[in-house]
């Protein structure tokens, strides 16, 4: 997990957001374009960063939302081990979104979010019912302003 936070805090220090930088509406931007402008909207620091996390092995979600785009990191059943790795990089117990599916679970990373992998993602509320798993809370969230939801998987190796 070292490596994911190192990979999130460059990434949330280094890369603007930036509204479509390559000028066209819903321009989706490589990572190497991402990367050289050190720039870009949710869409493409979430494609830099999953491309990055990919890099040291890792396997990831691209979330997109109608008003966001996130990522989720593959972490198999070993959430205890992750919690205890962020916590202790933090310095403090907070509460770390995951999603489980029939794969494991998966830890919930927005870049744009600049406070720590395993936050809410923005353009999201908590709710309930419904949705993934946070721990040592257990709250769910939904999103704001969107009907659907999609998933694209990149499995580059096992867990980070």
């Amino acid at each position: 997990m070292d490596q994911v936070i190192y990979l999130f805090r460059w990434t949330s220090e280094n890369i603007e957001y930036l509204s479509d930088p390559g000028g066209v509406a819903n321009y989706w931007a490589s990572p190497m374009e991402t990367f050289r402008l050190r720039a870009g909207d949710c869409e493409d620091v979430a494609l830099f960063l999953g491309a990055m996390l990919t890099t040291i092995g890792g396997s990831v979600r691209v979330v997109v939302a109608a008003s966001h785009a996130y990522l989720m990191l593959y972490v198999g059943e070993d959430v205890d081990g992750v919690v205890y790795s962020l916590q202790k990089s933090y310095t403090t117990p907070m509460p770390l979104a995951f999603f489980q599916d029939s794969f494991g679970f998966w830890l919930v990373i927005d870049p744009l979010s600049h406070a720590y992998p395993g936050t809410l993602p923005i353009s999201t509320v908590p709710s309930l019912c419904g949705g993934p798993v946070l721990l040592p809370g257990e709250y769910h969230f939904g999103y704001t302003g969107s009907g659907k939801v999609l998933f694209t998987d990149i499995f580059r190796g096992g867990n980070v």
